[in-house]
This record gives structure tokens, C-alpha cells and sequence, in this order.
């Protein structure tokens, strides 16, 4: 992928954000099926949805609000929204989710 295709796939990636709110994404297992697995924690304020249904969690952690990515392997916390969108654009072009 080139330089250009990919910065496109990004923004194109990047605009597809929708931030919902947990009791939101509960409320609505038909489009958010993924939301009652994680409805037992305390910590999650809302998810962060792109495209196909990839996400990561905005979660209240030390006091902080903070972004987390679920992995195959780890489960990487991160202070800017950035960086954890950047992690899932990745882990979304290699189909790693």
C-alpha cells in the first residue's frame, strides 16, 4: 500500500468514529452486540466504534480518563484517543481483531 492509500485509509478509518456511551451500547445489543460482555465493568465510560464493529474502550483509570485496546495478546492502556485509534487502524488493516 503507498504512502497516499494508506494516510486515505486512515482518514477514512478516522471518520468513522462513533463514540457510545456503555448504557447506550447495552440498550442496543442488535448494533452493539459486543457491549453486554462488558457490561459487569465498572471502569468502562463508552466505546470508540469504527467501520465493521472494531472498537477500544474510553475507561476511567488512577484517576484519569484513558483509552484501551483489546489485542490477541495484550490489552495496551493509552492517554491520548490517538494512539489508541492508531493501534486499531492497525491491528484493522492486518485484520488482527
Amino acid at each position: 500500500m503507498t504512502k497516499r492509500k494508506r494516510k486515505n485509509a486512515y482518514n477514512v478509518f478516522r471518520r468513522s468514529a462513533r463514540r457510545v456511551l456503555m448504557a447506550d451500547a447495552v440498550s442496543d445489543p442488535e448494533q452493539y452486540p459486543f457491549a453486554q460482555d462488558y457490561e459487569s465493568e465498572d471502569d468502562i465510560i463508552a466505546f470508540h466504534v469504527y467501520l465493521d464493529g472494531y472498537f477500544f474502550f474510553e475507561i476511567f483509570s488512577d484517576g484519569q480518563l484513558r483509552y484501551q485496546v483489546l489485542t490477541e495478546t495484550m490489552h495496551p492502556i493509552f492517554q491520548l484517543r490517538e494512539d489508541a485509534e492508531e493501534e486499531l487502524f492497525y491491528m484493522w488493516k492486518k485484520e488482527e481483531y
